[in-house]
């Protein structure tokens, strides 16, 4: 009722305007509003982007439509630790199935001999890292048996990220120490 009345009112105001502006003034708009359309426009069309790409299928399975809610992920993580994360998620990581696709392993295959070595099967199957797996990603709390959950939760993140790391199997960041904090808050104690 009241969104009604507030309408009528707008329109009298705005038929009044018209009727006391000079004819062929200009219609004058809000940068603010400007501004706003603009931003509707853009996520609209991204999207329309995202769904039609033939790209990035590796985040549409984590992320059904782009938004700005996974940046938060990100925050606090070391540099290192940002990279893995991003490798994780996109699907393009120095495990076999990756450089598999363009020929350059010859097998995709896991050494543990149980599936493709891809992000799915180190986080929750291969046998190579069940000892480190449970201590990353099973102590003190249920294991998942959806990876994606391991790559879009926040709790989840840093212990995923740390796994990855102490696989050793990324070769780029073996140098790292062994004292290498994933975050800069320790993400081990509860928020306080």
């Amino acid at each position: 009722m009241k969104a009604s009345m507030a309408m009528s009112v707008l329109m009298l105001w705005q038929k009044k305007a018209t009727s006391l502006a000079p004819s062929g003034m200009e219609e004058l708009t809000l940068m603010a509003s400007t501004r706003r359309t603009l931003r509707m426009e853009a996520a609209k069309a991204w999207k329309t982007e995202w769904a039609a790409s033939t790209h990035g299928s590796s985040l549409r399975r984590l992320w059904k439509e782009p938004s700005k809610a996974p940046m938060q992920l990100y925050q606090g993580l070391q540099r290192a630790a940002t990279s893995v994360l991003i490798q994780m998620q996109t699907g393009k990581i120095a495990l076999a199935s990756y450089p598999g696709t363009f020929n350059a392993m010859e097998s995709t295959e896991c050494s543990c001999g149980r599936g493709r070595q891809d992000i799915r099967h180190i986080l929750l199957h291969c046998t190579n890292q069940a000892g480190l797996r449970m201590r990353h990603l099973t102590q003190g709390s249920r294991r998942e048996l959806d990876y994606r959950a391991y790559l879009t939760r926040p709790d989840l993140v840093p212990k995923a990220v740390h796994f990855m790391l102490e696989t050793g199997l990324l070769g780029q960041f073996q140098t790292l120490p062994t004292t290498y904090r994933v975050t800069t808050t320790d993400w081990r104690q509860p928020a306080a």
